[in-house]
């Protein structure tokens, strides 16, 4: 399987990536889409979804978090190249890996708050 999440480190920062286009990502947005109608997973409602997700479960990584989502592809930043900022954005890769690997818990979220997150 390849990989869905890369992280960049450079002087600008670090980002992380997500193809959204990407085969598996694109089957978990189906399944979340039949779930709740509204859940069109483009880049943006990724992005939605995953600041949810980190406002319920993993608040301390939304610490200099700032998100660039596209239509086809998600990506989020730290500004500052910090080995803390280092140390958030490989745990926010790894939650990310997890999630899509194990995509059940995305699921489950999504039958229990209908109308608790705003999509794009």
């Amino acid at each position: 399987m390849q990989d869905l999440v890369t992280v960049f480190s450079n002087e600008d920062g670090i980002q992380i990536f997500m193809d959204v286009q990407q085969d598996a990502v694109l089957q978990i947005g189906e399944a979340m889409q039949e779930i709740q109608e509204e859940a069109y997973m483009n880049g943006e409602n990724w992005a939605i979804f995953f600041q949810y997700y980190l406002e319920q479960y993993a608040p301390d990584l939304l610490e200099g978090l700032e998100s660039d989502a596209e239509a086809g592809m998600y990506a989020a930043y730290y500004e500052t190249a910090t080995p803390e900022n280092h140390r958030k954005a490989l745990q926010l890769a790894d939650l990310l890996h997890a999630l899509l690997a194990h995509p059940e818990q995305i699921y489950q979220i999504l039958r229990t708050t209908e109308d608790e997150i705003e999509w794009d």
